[in-house]
This record gives structure tokens, C-alpha cells and sequence, in this order.
């Protein structure tokens, strides 16, 4: 009788703190918290000096990835970020990455990268002006929406359900095969349609969609298409229609 009654204020006391949980919320800034028990997001202040001192920690730092500078401009900018600390570098956009930092307008891998992972993408003075600042100023003003309107969507998408894909357009076309022939390298063309909701077969002969010119030869049904079709998709945030970007191709 006693155990029930243990097994009872238990209950009690577990609901509790899931209602008090969901009645809390969640502030905005810890967006890019990464959602594990008691974790704490990474704050800008004094104690990041001792974070990058410690190798074990500098792996779990989030991430800053450079495009689009000039070697001597890239070097600048590093430099102000290891001064301020508190994240660390990274060439190209990862699971920790949280800021993507542009030097144009131009679509990189890495931006699209960012765009569907949820990252902030903005202008060099981010940097610039948080140096100048002496700390990390808020990104809100840095964001590059006029040029990247679809990553501030996903962004905003991550706050709202960080644990599931924040682009998924491509989670109803059907089975996706990537050739070997693109201009960006086959793997990362795969990746970048995964984070993006596609599901990816090794096998052409499986595939409802073939991106790029590999065979001469495909059954009717089968659409073949440049990967300007993916990746257009990707910048408008929606499915674009397979015309404009079809291959011509003998059916058998």
C-alpha cells in the first residue's frame, strides 16, 4: 500500500513539471540551444576565454562558417573572432554551425547549407560592429533577409521545432537520384536534398527523379532535371515546376 502511494505522489509530481515546462516557454534566444537535459547555451560573456583554452571544449563550441572573402578580408574577421571567443571556425557548415557569414550576395554551398539547417546568415559587419562592440552584438539587424528571405523562414522554423527538418520540400517528389556528373560535388548535392526532406536512392532505377545527364537512356515516368532545379527550389522556399529545368533524354 505504501509503494502505491509513493508510485502516486511520483505521478503527481512529474505532471507538474511538464505543465510548469510548457507554461514557461521558450525565449528566443536560446534557438540554437542544442536540446539535450541541462544543457546551457553558450553565453557571450568573460568565461568563454576558459572555454577556448580547453580542447576538449572547443569541439562542442557552435560554429561560424566564412564565404564568399578575399583571403585578406577571411583573415580579419578570424581574427575577431578568437578574440572574442566563444565559438570556433568551421570551412563549411555542420551540425554545430550557427552563423553563416557572407562577403556578397553570392549562393554558395555554404549558404544553402545554412538555409536549410536553420542558420543565421549575415553581413560581415556582424563581426565588424560586435569588435568594434567589444562583445557579440544581437544578429537581428546583420541578417541578410533581402537577399536570403528563405533562411530567415527556416531559422524562424528551428525556434519553433528544433528537433525536426526545417525545409522539407522535397519530402513529396518521390525517390531522388543524384549523378555524378553536377557541378557541385555528387555527395554534397545528396546531403543537401536529405536536409531538405529528399529521399535519396543509389540507384537510378528506383528513382521517380534523375538530377543531372548520365544516361542516354530512362523510362518515361522517370523526370530528369539539372540540379538548377534543387537548388532554385531550395532559394524559393517551394517546389519549382520540373519544366524549365528538364533534360532531354531518350525514353524507352
Amino acid at each position: 500500500m505504501e509503494d502505491r502511494f509513493l508510485e502516486m505522489k511520483l505521478s503527481e509530481k512529474t505532471e507538474t513539471s511538464v505543465v510548469d515546462c510548457i507554461r514557461c516557454g521558450r525565449p528566443s534566444i536560446e534557438e540554437f540551444k542544442i536540446r539535450k537535459p541541462k544543457a546551457k547555451r553558450l553565453s557571450f560573456s568573460s568565461d568563454r576565454s576558459s572555454r577556448k583554452s580547453n580542447t576538449e571544449n572547443v569541439s562542442n563550441l557552435q560554429s561560424i562558417v566564412l564565404t564568399s572573402f578575399k583571403p585578406s578580408e577571411k583573415e580579419t574577421l578570424i581574427s575577431v573572432i578568437e578574440k572574442l571567443g566563444g565559438f570556433r571556425l568551421s570551412n563549411a557548415v555542420e551540425h554545430l554551425t550557427t552563423h553563416v557569414v557572407c562577403g556578397d550576395s553570392r549562393r554558395t554551398l555554404n549558404v544553402l547549407y545554412g538555409t536549410v539547417r536553420g542558420c543565421w546568415l549575415l553581413s560581415s559587419q556582424w563581426i565588424t560592429k560586435s569588435s568594434e562592440a567589444g562583445k557579440w552584438l544581437e544578429e537581428e539587424p546583420y541578417e541578410l533577409f533581402e537577399h536570403f528571405p528563405t533562411a530567415q523562414i527556416c531559422r524562424l522554423q528551428k525556434v519553433l521545432s528544433p528537433s525536426s527538418l526545417v525545409c522539407n520540400i522535397f519530402s513529396d517528389v518521390g525517390p531522388i537520384f543524384v549523378c555524378s556528373r553536377t557541378t557541385i560535388p555528387s555527395k554534397d548535392l545528396q546531403e543537401l536534398l536529405s536536409n531538405a526532406g529528399a529521399k535519396i536512392v543509389t540507384c537510378h532505377r528506383l528513382a521517380s527523379v534523375v538530377i543531372g545527364q548520365e544516361f542516354k537512356h530512362l523510362d518515361s515516368s522517370v523526370v530528369c532535371v539539372s540540379e538548377q532545379w534543387a537548388l532554385n527550389s531550395i532559394s524559393a522556399n517551394e517546389l519549382l515546376p520540373f519544366d524549365e529545368f528538364k533534360l532531354q533524354l531518350d525514353a524507352v
